[in-house]
């Protein structure tokens, strides 16, 4: 979802899927006539200016490193509708809705055999990128210590729900923030997501994530 750079190849998943025949818990949210952010704010949140996504706060973070989401043709998400939640807020039950406009000739689809649903990496990063953003919003980087920030998917859960083809479709996800906790440096977050095409339920779960400085991870294992 975020990665410790605007280079995606940075970034850390394990999330293991399940098949379940229940729905998810769509977060409800009022439509917008027009979109929160845009597909501009996204990109530069990704790889430009985050300030023209979020505002002066992210002020210090123009000359200095930044957890991101994933640029180019590995962002995989188009607008946020609309984010229920107060920047600093970090109490949980903060929700985002964002869409991504899946193209018929997704790169992810390129050279598949079967035309259901992509593959399992590329719904994780529909899944995930979305809980990043909304990290990002409420100014979880912003509350760390002084200094850079590492961002980290740490584990997490995914049940499949139904078999859809997405070519040429919007794909909805609703996310909220389940819980925040700091300490020694290090911020650790959950997130549940529910992924729906035209009404229907497709795939859903939670995802916990952390912010740790260069240290914290020096001696990592992977």
């Amino acid at each position: 979802p975020l990665s410790s750079s605007p280079d995606p190849s940075t970034s850390e998943r394990h999330l293991t899927a399940t098949v379940a025949g229940r729905s998810p818990a769509l977060t409800h949210i009022p439509t917008r006539t027009e979109p929160q952010f845009t597909k501009r704010d996204l990109v530069a949140f990704a790889k430009g200016d985050p300030v023209q996504c979020f505002g002066p706060d992210f002020a210090p973070y123009r000359h200095r490193h930044l957890p991101r989401i994933p640029n180019g043709e590995l962002l995989l998400m188009d607008r946020v509708i609309q984010v229920e939640g107060e920047p600093w807020a970090l109490d949980g039950g903060a929700t985002l809705r964002s869409e991504y406009d899946v193209a018929p000739g997704a790169w992810f689809y390129v050279g598949g055999l079967y035309p259901g649903l992509p593959p399992h990496t590329a719904l994780m990063e529909m899944a995930l990128q979305p809980c990043g953003f909304l990290s990002a919003y409420l100014r979880s980087p912003l509350l760390g210590p002084p200094g850079d920030l590492h961002f980290r998917n740490l584990d997490g859960e995914g049940r499949l729900l139904a078999d859809l083809d997405l070519r040429g479709k919007t794909v909805t996800n609703d996310v909220r923030l389940i819980s925040s906790v700091r300490g020694q440096g290090v911020i650790l977050q959950t997130f549940t997501f529910a992924l729906s095409c035209e009404g229907v339920p497709f795939y859903e779960g939670e995802s916990s994530f952390g912010y740790f400085p260069p240290e914290a991870l020096r001696d990592r294992v992977d």
